[in-house]
């Protein structure tokens, strides 16, 4: 390979690295999205009978509009940096307008761009109006914003107890423990030997030196437990359900699932499809625990769909559907059950969210501190005077 062959191999790369970069900064912004599906809607909403592959480029057209109406000093900003109005919106608008020409599916063009739930549910729609799949998919996005914000409020909540246990460290290690303890104790005494309080000393001594490994073991700790959320073994499924899934963050993902499945297939079953058809499309794109969930549902030795809803996963609300069912399509049984769902979904994520503060960070902050005062007290204590 010639070195210009090398040079245009590591260009293309990097394009892709930047493509993916800005997919997933899109995919993780939902306001961003929330604004995409809205304008989306008023177009689709507008008068004639405008198709949602059109939009793409009505919109880039707006945002030219924009651009040459914009100020003159914000006009020489965009000159003398070479970049266009909103680009990164407008970058996603050109992608999925360049997709759509190459292949004419509207949800397929923005597939690289959106989460996979929000993308089930937009493919849902058999008809040409969209409107209905696109209201669902901004109440999505609404809600995955909200429980960003309470994710975020419960940690800044805390933050206060963190900032002070990190100056209590400080100033343990700083003032107490460092005339606790005689310089150089490590080099002539095993680690038997030591004193409680010698012992807490060369832990905080490793930790300040190791910081960076601490950091990284940290974050391998949430990138597993993200991981285990969404992977599990099919052997395991038993103990998942049955302890897992009332911890901490695996109950926050099956209150999320639990509805996502129920609303994608109430979408699809609405759509047209058959129960089972509608399964399979929920299972499509879905975390490998969902699908198992799903597997079981068709596994399910039942002619009656509702009754094969009935399952452990879903917990009540599998009951309430067939319940309800008795009196209505299945696909309106569920639809009238997902407002109740919504709200308890909402209740029950503060509610963890909140608990799972308390009852982690708060009692590691204070647990740590009490484990290091402490030995310092009891070796105070057995130096005083015998009276």
């Amino acid at each position: 390979m010639d070195i210009q062959s090398l040079f245009v191999d590591l260009v293309d790369k990097a394009k892709e690295i930047s493509g993916s970069l800005a997919r997933s900064e899109i995919k993780g912004k939902h306001p961003v999205r929330v604004r995409f599906y809205t304008l989306l809607m008023d177009y689709l909403n507008g008068p004639g009978s405008p198709a949602a592959g059109d939009f793409f480029m009505w919109y880039i057209e707006r945002l030219d509009e924009r651009k040459r109406m914009s100020p003159q000093w914000m006009q020489a900003i965009y000159k003398v940096t070479k970049k266009e109005n909103e680009s990164g919106f407008r970058n996603f608008l050109i992608d999925c307008h360049n997709r759509f020409q190459s292949n004419p599916d509207f949800t397929e063009a923005i597939k690289p761009w959106i989460p996979d739930d929000e993308f089930r549910i937009l493919s849902s729609s058999t008809s040409s109006d969209i409107t209905g799949v696109i209201k669902i998919a901004i109440q999505i996005c609404q809600e995955k914003d909200e429980v960003e914000k309470q994710i975020k409020g419960a940690i800044f909540a805390a933050l206060p107890t963190f900032m002070i246990g990190l100056l209590m460290h400080y100033v343990i290690f700083n003032f107490v423990y460092s005339s606790a303890v005689t310089p150089g104790f490590m080099d002539v005494k095993t680690w038997s030997e030591l004193t409680l309080v010698e012992k807490n000393y060369a832990a905080y001594t490793w930790i300040m030196e190791n910081w960076l490994l601490c950091g990284v073991g940290l974050i391998g700790v949430f990138m597993f437990f993200k991981w285990s959320v969404k992977n599990w073994h099919n052997k395991l499924v038993f103990i998942r359900e049955h302890y897992f899934d009332y911890l901490p963050p695996y109950s926050l993902a099956k209150t999320n699932e639990q509805y996502n499945t129920l609303l994608i297939l109430s979408s699809f079953m609405r759509s047209g499809k058959s129960f089972n058809e509608s399964l399979l499309e929920v299972s499509d794109g879905a975390c490998k625990y969902v699908k198992m969930q799903v597997a079981k549902i068709l596994n399910n030795d039942t002619e009656q769909a509702s009754v094969a809803l009935n399952i452990f996963y879903l917990g009540t609300f599998g009951s309430d559907i067939r319940d309800r069912s008795k009196y209505m399509p299945l696909e309106n049984a569920i639809e009238t059950l997902l407002p109740r769902m919504q709200k308890e979904k909402n209740e029950k994520f503060q509610r963890i969210v909140n608990l799972s503060m308390l009852l982690t960070l708060k009692p590691l902050i204070i647990g740590s501190l009490v484990f290091s005062i402490v030995p310092v007290l009891m070796s105070l204590m057995s130096n005083l005077p015998d009276v």
